[in-house]
């Protein structure tokens, strides 16, 4: 379910994605599985941002980084950023998602090395800091052409597509 209410937000189909990330929730806390109550509660914050509910998705944050750093959970506070920095863009905040502490990334998983990072370069973007940008999604490419080295052309073309499209949407904060 956690997956497949990321994949709801990332439609931008925010109530059906939170009515998931509820019924995973639910699920997490009757099956004591206190390891993925943040996962579930990163899945509800981009639901309520995406819907505009603002506070309760910094309070569904707030809550799922005090799991991970409860569980000693690397990847859960990686994502926790991810999505923090996200919400902030989302609100057109830009300060204060760069504000936002980041996380050990040395040892992260590409995946979330990349999602971190994305979030981040997409917010210099905006501000103008467009080197920076820059570097991180280069960084990013690199990484991610290591990790998958038979698959770098298409991870690069999608690095550079996401970039292109974050700098082009830079007046729609909503769409970060």
């Amino acid at each position: 379910r956690n997956t497949y209410s990321h994949f709801l937000c990332l439609s931008a189909c925010y109530r059906d994605a939170a009515m998931v990330s509820d019924a995973l929730l639910d699920d997490v806390e009757r099956s004591r599985l206190d390891f993925a109550v943040p996962y579930a509660l990163v899945s509800g914050a981009l639901a309520s941002a995406g819907m505009r509910k603002w506070s309760a998705a910094h309070r569904q944050l707030d809550s799922a980084l005090a799991g991970a750093h409860a569980s000693h959970d690397s990847f859960a506070e990686q994502m926790c950023y991810a999505a923090r920095v996200r919400a902030f863009a989302h609100q057109a905040k830009h300060r204060s998602a760069l504000a936002v502490e980041v996380p050990p990334l040395r040892d992260a998983l590409p995946f979330i090395r990349a999602e971190a990072h994305f979030a981040r370069a997409i917010v210099l973007a905006v501000v103008g800091r467009v080197d920076e940008a820059r570097a991180l999604a280069d960084e990013v490419r690199d990484r991610l052409s290591e990790a998958a080295a038979a698959e770098g052309a298409t991870v690069t073309e999608l690095i550079e597509r996401f970039v292109r499209e974050g700098l082009a949407t830079a007046a729609h904060p909503g769409i970060v």
